[in-house]
């Protein structure tokens, strides 16, 4: 209040001390509150009081006066200021400087020594009629005719004066003004007041404050509306803030109304946001959120326009107002906007339903209260997902991703869908496997709650593929399978099995009808962090009793050709380890020696290897065994020449067996023979008995 007062008194003709303004000014300027003064002075004092009074002066032949101060005095301005710092609300300065115009006063100064020839009179003061009834002054009824006929333009009076010279203003002398008069001069300092912005902060929110105030007020005219609405629009992004005054005064009218008519704000809203939309082609698209976020009331056309937006212009710009709106306004904004952004999530249009997804998602679904209505949302929209209409679907799935305990209903939902929706989500799903082996438990609320389904098993191998697999969801994996004995819980999981449980399983395993028979299982057995080795999944083959167990012999025959064809995993000293501890086993398993000629057809370096295995077979009497006697003498077969010296290792009633049941036998044992210098007697004789 007291820098307002100074400086308004620092402007009116009685502060023409220069040192007193080089001593307040400075002071004043620190504390921001110059242009704020200057601002009052220009827009109430000098506007009203200064044209006003040069309306109410005769035109004289004399010379045009010269620029003064407003005219109003010390005490004067302190009511000014008073009625300003009352609440900013200068509509009521503005009645006060009107009246002020229309007192009639009898105190007219006799001369002014400001003039450029010296002291002059006022030619009013000649006519004594003038003095005791002003109502009688001849020039009243001619300047209520020049009002009335609008040809005045409002010329301002002003008065030089010689430097450090004092001069008294002259006396306001108007006459009592009509209503259309009121509101015409009404109209012109609101056209001053508007055009009058100020350079610095304080001005410019002060001229902000004042502007809607002059002209929501019960003289405001459309004739101001309209001149407000085209003066913001002019530069819409400098006057945003006086944009906003507007409407919440215009509103606050409304409300205050027994009878409101929102027809005027709803022209006045609409006009802004077509000057907002524009301006999204020179990078408003701030200006747009900030309307839509601020207005003190939204209605129907204005969604219709951000909706039109969406479609035509910006559709990224306009969702996230949408966004905004939904955030930052009252429920009865936030619900109906809420309703249309959800509509965009299951646009068929990509361009749109991506982003109107993500805006929901990563923002909305933050919020406790929004996120009840989303879920509602996307679970409805789910459920009328079809093969040819599948939008609905992606809402859902991307809210699993930031939930995860909604996977539970995902799978419900999976279960009763299509097979090309099963598809979708499938495949859409994958996203979910990083988290799930971070947060466990939804997931293995899912295996344990859950039917068995594609959905679970793609998530799980997906889920296992990667070392090492949770041990919890290893453990639900094991007590599902206990429970419906369905080998798809285990399979993903093999590689993280104990021998024991490996060894128990096996049979199962290799009756199950898999799409890619036992080799596909073989990655999953000997993954990077399996607790089995290769050769112990070679010997374990070995050891099972097809009989007994159940188990075509087929299959395991399959199962043995996979490990050698899997060579990755099965190298050559692998096979090689295999058959050294199965060698020492007792019984020898009857599949044995098949395998050991299987070993020589891949690795063929293995020969001497296979050699000395057969050397430790005679000395575990083979023959004892017919199934496996068979495949001894085919395997020497396979390794002759080579194996003759291991054959002569035979008993003699062995050999003589061998040679009679193996004709390639006797052909290189009996070479053999006839190159060595001294054979032995019971040899020969033996060769000799085939002749």
């Amino acid at each position: 209040r007291i820098k307002v007062m100074l400086l308004l008194f620092l402007k009116s003709p009685h502060a023409n001390d220069d040192a007193i303004r080089r001593t307040l000014l400075p002071a004043l300027e620190a504390l921001g509150a110059t242009q704020a003064a200057e601002f009052i002075i220009k827009s109430a004092a000098k506007s009203g009081a200064a044209e006003a009074g040069a309306l109410s002066r005769p035109r004289t032949s004399e010379a045009p006066a010269q620029e003064t101060g407003s005219g109003l005095g010390f005490a004067e301005s302190k009511v000014l200021a008073d009625r300003f710092c009352a609440g900013f609300s200068l509509e009521h300065v503005c009645r006060y400087v009107i009246g002020r115009l229309e007192r009639v006063t009898d105190a007219v100064p006799q001369e002014d020594k400001g003039g450029p020839s010296g002291p002059r009179r006022d030619p009013r003061a000649k006519d004594p009629r003038l003095r005791r009834d002003p109502r009688q002054r001849p020039t009243a009824a001619k300047v209520e005719q020049q009002i009335a006929d609008e040809e005045i333009a409002l010329p301002r009076v002003t008065h030089s004066r010689p430097s450090g010279a004092r001069v008294e203003a002259p006396a306001v002398v108007a006459p009592r003004l009509k209503p259309a008069h009121k509101s015409r001069l009404y109209t012109v300092l609101v056209k001053n007041v508007l055009r009058f912005e100020g350079k610095s902060k304080t001005a410019s929110k002060l001229h902000d404050l004042l502007v809607p105030s002059l002209i929501c007020s019960d003289s405001g005219t459309d004739e101001m509306y309209e001149m407000a609405v085209g003066f913001i629009c002019e530069n819409f992004g400098k006057r945003i803030e006086l944009a906003l005054q507007l409407l919440n005064r215009e509103a606050a009218k409304c409300y205050k109304s027994e009878d409101p008519q929102w027809k005027r704000y709803d022209g006045i809203l609409l006009s802004f946001t077509e000057k907002a939309i524009q301006e999204l082609n020179r990078g408003g698209a701030a200006l747009l959120r900030k309307l839509f976020t601020e207005v003190p009331v939204l209605n129907q056309t204005m969604l219709d326009k951000l909706q039109l937006v969406v479609m035509e212009i910006n559709g990224a710009v306009a969702l996230a107002t949408f966004s905004d709106v939904i955030t930052l306004r009252g429920s009865v904004d936030r619900d109906q906007y809420m309703t249309a952004l959800l509509d965009y999530t299951k646009s068929s249009d990509v361009g749109y339903r991506g982003p109107a997804i993500r805006l929901v998602c990563d923002i909305l679904f933050q919020n406790p209260t929004l996120a009840v209505q989303i879920i509602e949302f996307a679970e409805h929209s789910l459920q009328e997902c079809t093969e040819s209409s599948d939008e609905g679907l992606f809402l859902y799935l991307s809210l699993v991703e930031k939930q995860l305990s909604l996977l539970e209903g995902l799978v419900t939902f999976y279960n009763s869908a299509s097979g090309l929706i099963q598809e979708k989500i499938e495949t859409e799903s994958l996203v979910l496997v990083q988290l799930l082996r971070t947060d466990n438990d939804p997931f293995i609320n899912v295996i344990q709650n859950s039917p068995p389904s594609n959905l679970i098993f793609s998530l799980l191998d997906n889920i296992c593929s990667t070392a090492p697999v949770p041990e919890r969801i290893v453990g639900a994996c094991l007590e599902k399978y206990d429970a419906v004995k369905d080998l798809r819980f285990i399979i993903p999981v093999l590689g993280e099995l104990d021998r024991i449980h490996f060894v128990g399983l096996f049979p199962q395993l290799l009756v199950t009808d898999l799409s890619g028979g036992f080799s596909s299982l073989l990655g999953k057995i000997l993954g990077p962090a399996s607790r089995i080795n290769p050769d112990d999944v070679l010997v374990e083959l070995h050891l099972i009793d097809h009989v007994k167990q159940s188990v075509p012999l087929e299959k395991v025959l399959e199962a043995i050709k996979a490990c050698f064809e899997a060579k990755a995993l099965f190298k050559q000293e692998i096979i090689a380890g295999a058959m050294q501890k199965l060698v020492e086993r007792n019984p020898i398993p009857p599949l044995y020696l098949r395998t050991t000629i299987q070993a020589l057809k891949y690795y063929p370096k293995l020969q001497a290897f296979v050699l000395s295995v057969l050397s430790r077979l005679i000395e575990k009497e083979i023959w004892k065994s017919p199934l496996l006697w068979k495949g001894f003498l085919k395997c020497c077969q396979e390794t002759l020449p080579k194996s003759v010296p291991v054959i002569l290792q035979l008993p003699p009633e062995q050999l003589q067996n061998a040679l009679s049941e193996s004709q390639p036998l006797r052909k290189h044992l009996k070479t053999y023979v006839a190159q060595s210098r001294n054979p032995p007697v019971w040899l020969t004789s033996i060769i000799k008995s085939f002749e």
